[in-house]
């Protein structure tokens, strides 16, 4: 069943990309609102939490990471991986049930939730410079420090994992990313430029707005990367999205996604499916395709 199918009933909240929080000062901040834990307190039979907390190679941005391993016995070559971005708001949308159904999957994954220190749900600052891989379009942004995914993926991989390694066996043929808005965004970033590290991502409402060139443009150099390297791409967008205000606007187009979509799915080795899930904003598509996504892991 298509997901947009299970969720066209749900109500739709429309809100602004995350980081319109960080331009709009004397506003209510989606960044200031505290992280819903409740899952950490009642996460059901299925899965049971531990936690991790590392710092970046620079030194200046602090990850609170949360681990939630199936009950189940581990697989000899160890568990898939699902690395969730934006970790804090991650935890809001699982509970109890949704993480007792996916611990009775075939291959249920260890999930990985990346977040930052300080309870917040969300991270403005650390989330602007670890998820993006150049500087913004818009002036907007400009004084903030950006650019930052080649580093942070190579801390994910060189870093995070074997930290994570060390509680729970994985199975690195199986990783998989999944991120909402500019987490997105780092979801393909992270799966065209390296294939070799994630078997699939799972791009939400990606923040393709950032920049016309922020993607690499060569699809003869993806073709090569992914004839070596297959790969499974799931792009969802709200059907509820807005076009962003004017000081958000670059010269991507409004359906840039669809068309990304598109593009990609004309080249050997990566599987892509786009699909919009009706009547949700971009701010409901955070918990909303995180439910989507688990609800139909195999």
């Amino acid at each position: 069943m298509p997901l947009s199918s299970r969720f066209a009933r749900q109500s739709a909240w429309l809100a602004l990309p995350l980081l319109l929080a960080l331009a709009a000062p004397g506003q209510a901040r989606p960044i200031d609102q505290p992280m819903d834990a409740q899952v950490l307190q009642q996460p059901g039979h299925g899965y049971a939490f531990s936690e991790l907390q590392l710092d970046s190679v620079d030194g200046a941005r602090h990850y609170q990471v949360w681990i939630a391993r199936p009950a189940t016995p581990a697989p000899a070559a160890g568990y898939p991986v699902l690395y969730l971005l934006d970790g804090n708001a991650a935890l809001g949308g699982l509970n109890a049930e949704l993480l007792d159904t996916l611990a009775k999957r075939p291959h249920p994954p260890v999930l990985v939730a990346v977040g930052y220190v300080g309870g917040k749900r969300i991270d403005g600052p650390g989330r602007a410079y670890d998820y993006t891989p150049s500087a913004p379009t818009s002036e907007r942004f400009r004084e903030m420090a950006t650019g930052g995914a080649d580093v942070f993926l190579a801390w994910l991989l060189d870093r995070l994992e074997p930290a994570v390694g060390r509680q729970v066996p994985l199975d690195p043929r199986q990783r998989a990313l999944w991120g909402h808005s500019l987490g997105g965004l780092f979801v393909l970033h992270a799966l065209l430029t390296r294939p070799d590290a994630f078997a699939q991502g799972y791009a939400v409402s990606p923040s393709l707005w950032w920049s016309p060139t922020v993607l690499p443009q060569d699809d003869e150099q993806l073709k090569a990367r992914f004839k070596t390297h297959p790969a499974r791409l799931v792009l969802l967008q709200g059907g509820a999205e807005r076009e962003l205000p004017a000081h958000f606007q670059s010269e991507v187009p409004a359906d840039a996604t669809r068309r990304l979509a598109d593009r990609l799915g004309q080249i050997p080795g990566i599987q892509v499916r786009y699909e919009v899930l009706a009547g949700l904003g971009h701010g409901p598509m955070l918990p909303a395709s995180l439910k989507a996504v688990l609800s139909e892991w195999r």
